[in-house]
């Protein structure tokens, strides 16, 4: 009985300290990022709570909203995106998750993304195959 009870307590602080990351994570992606799209696209990534949102400064049309749930647990880092809203062009897309993974290191986020609705999550940041890669600069 004793060692049940360890167990329980175990697999409660393993679950707890699973959550603390994603909550670190989520944490320290809030605010607003800049980067650039196979080099001529600006962007500006927004985090705000569960909520994210894809502004490209060079086409009015090409806006997305949604939100994001993390795995930073998964190797590498796993973020789900769901769109919820998103400008003509990118109105297509509502209702589909893209799945990326991500990296956070100081004020850097590097994010690399399959296609929204797609199955298949990228497994390295480069821009390779159907991965969308993009190296993001916190904004000052």
């Amino acid at each position: 009985m004793r060692t049940i009870i360890v167990c329980g307590i175990a697999l409660l602080s393993l679950s707890s300290a699973m959550g603390g990351d994603a909550a670190k994570d989520q944490k320290s992606l809030q605010g607003k990022w800049l980067g650039i799209i196979k080099g001529r696209d600006n962007v500006e990534l927004t985090f705000s709570g569960n909520k994210w949102s894809l502004i490209s400064k060079e086409k009015d049309d090409h806006h997305f909203k949604g939100t994001f749930t993390l795995d930073p647990k998964a190797k590498p880092n796993a973020i789900d995106m769901k769109i919820t809203a998103g400008g003509s062009e990118a109105g297509k897309f509502v209702g589909k998750t893209v799945l990326a993974i991500y990296e956070l290191s100081g004020d850097t986020l590097r994010w690399a993304a399959s296609d929204p609705g797609r199955e298949d999550r990228p497994t390295e940041f480069s821009n390779e195959g159907k991965a969308l890669f993009v190296e993001f600069k916190r904004a000052k």
